[in-house]
């Protein structure tokens, strides 16, 4: 499949992807959805299907302004925040539920201060090794990860060399992600957090992973 490289804001040429897909690469742009009122008030948003507010659709609108048209293909999570940022930035996005956000179960919903205060010794569980600790009544981060991991594969197989893609996706799933490709343990994957409709880059070549950019933007400011 050829790859159309689109327009970009003269601020952020060359892409960061310029340089994997010229030597053969299939790079993935990993793109967290746009805001929601939850990510607003700072409760944590597992599976519940909010839309993007009013900010978020202005996000991912100059976000999709910013990049032009540079993806051969953009896969994406099913929820609606995931979808409709997608649909911002293709006009036929790919539907993967694999790329749906970590499962937080009980914590659904809640602010990250009553979350603490309900089961302080998930959270310091969780700190010493999310890799296996379970959200209360859904998933850990590890298994988050090998799904995701999963379908990031598949994608990127499915594609010639050269070519650029995106999958469009959330918080925690690009966390584990990026994490792992850069060679970290999971317990690190705080410093791999990334700002909404903002993106990061891996490449896939000869069977190997490479992370090329982290928590990036084409939009000014």
């Amino acid at each position: 499949m050829s790859q159309p490289h689109g327009t970009l804001s003269a601020s952020c040429d060359p892409a960061p992807w310029s340089g994997p897909v010229g030597r053969g690469a299939v790079v993935v742009a990993l793109v967290r959805h746009g805001r929601t009122a939850w990510n607003r008030e700072r409760r944590f948003l597992g599976h519940t299907d909010l839309p993007l507010d009013d900010q978020g659709m202005a996000e991912v609108q100059a976000l999709a302004g910013a990049l032009g048209r540079p993806f051969a293909r953009v896969y994406s999570s099913p929820l609606a925040r995931a979808w409709q940022t997608a649909t911002a930035l293709h006009p036929e996005p790919v539907r993967v539920d694999d790329l749906r956000e970590l499962s937080h179960g009980d914590l659904e919903g809640l602010r990250a201060t009553e979350a603490m205060r309900r089961w302080p010794d998930f959270f310091a569980r969780w700190a010493d090794d999310p890799c296996v600790t379970e959200v209360p009544g859904g998933e850990s981060l590890g298994a988050c990860r090998d799904r995701s991991l999963a379908a990031l594969t598949r994608i990127a197989e499915a594609h010639r060399p050269g070519t650029l893609v995106a999958a469009v996706t959330h918080q925690l799933v690009i966390a584990g992600l990026t994490c792992t490709l850069a060679g970290h343990d999971l317990r690190r994957w705080t410093a791999h957090g990334i700002g909404n409709a903002r993106m990061s880059l891996v490449a896939l070549q000869d069977g190997r992973w490479e992370l090329i950019a982290r928590d990036w933007s084409p939009v000014a400011g």
